[in-house]
């Protein structure tokens, strides 16, 4: 059976990956790290979109809060106006 060198990683100890690689080539197996990459690339993507229209939803809500308080800032003036001029 012939069997690659273990690569060593930067801390001097044989690298993970190349043990993984050369137990899944003794199974008939690869590793598909393109794979892995494109699917983590395409879950931050997601996420992206997901945190942009939560944004999007806070912000819709903040403005509908602040035009519910001026209307009813604004109601409240004009009751305390008509109070006043029903007093004058």
């Amino acid at each position: 059976m012939h069997r690659r060198a273990v690569e060593l990683d930067a801390n001097g100890r044989p690298s993970a990956f190349t043990l993984a690689q050369d137990s899944a080539e003794v199974k008939g197996l690869t590793l598909q790290t393109d794979t892995a990459l494109e699917q983590v690339r395409e879950l931050q993507r997601h996420l992206g979109e997901l945190a942009e229209r939560d944004e999007q939803v806070r912000v819709r809500a903040r403005a509908a809060r602040i035009r519910r308080l001026a209307a009813v800032t604004v109601v409240l003036w004009l009751a305390t106006l008509i109070v006043v001029l029903a007093h004058v």
